[in-house]
């Protein structure tokens, strides 16, 4: 039955691998070879909801969701169409919408990160399946939860996940060469770097 207890859900599931990551990625990424969708798209989901509850919290004080205090892109999206459109039609309450908005702008972000990184790992020379590049983009994001809503640090696990997903991942999950990866990290970065300075959106992904 779909509710019946699974070995990939809970908080403190998702804190044990999250410490895995920090501490000892190129290991995690080799032992989730074998793992499915399902396991990272839950590890996901927990650390979207822990970063979407404590950037509402600060979007409810006035701190508003910028490229200094966001590790996603979806966060500064949802609170844009928030503070446009929602707070003046249903006050406070807009809030509690820019939550699932959060949530759900993370998802399609991930889902076409995952299907474009996966098409741009392979012309590269990558030895993966999509689902590959699916557990890059999901488990990477894992440290944007720590304080991915903070001003500055959010810039700080972004970076880290940015770095996660587009390096360290790929070379585990996909076997490529260090030299590709470090010219697709240059490029990204740049990229990156120019889209912060025109639009003011931030450094991770989704």
């Amino acid at each position: 039955m779909f509710f019946r207890k699974r070995p990939y859900l809970g908080i403190d599931l998702y804190f044990n691998d999250l410490v895995s990551i920090i501490t000892d990625p190129e290991g995690f990424f080799r032992r989730v070879r074998l793992h499915n969708w399902r396991k990272p798209f839950y590890f996901f989901l927990q650390a979207t909801l822990l970063l979407s509850i404590g950037t509402v919290a600060l979007n409810l004080y006035g701190y508003g969701s910028t490229d200094l205090s966001s590790a996603y892109q979806s966060q500064i999206i949802a609170y844009r169409m928030t503070t446009r459109y929602l707070l003046p039609k249903f006050g406070n309450f807009a809030f509690v919408i820019e939550f699932f908005l959060i949530i759900f702008f993370s998802i399609v972000l991930l889902t076409i990160l995952t299907l474009v990184f996966h098409i741009i790992f392979l012309i590269l020379g990558g030895k993966g399946s999509i689902v590959d590049a699916w557990k890059a983009m999901c488990y990477g994001a894992g440290p944007c939860a720590l304080g991915g809503f903070i001003p500055y640090l959010s810039l700080v696990v972004g970076f880290y996940s940015f770095f996660l997903q587009f390096y360290i991942a790929p070379r585990s999950l996909y076997r490529l060469k260090e030299s590709r990866l470090l010219l697709l990290l240059s490029l990204l970065f740049a990229g990156l770097f120019i889209e912060i300075y025109m639009y003011g959106t931030t450094v991770g992904y989704p």
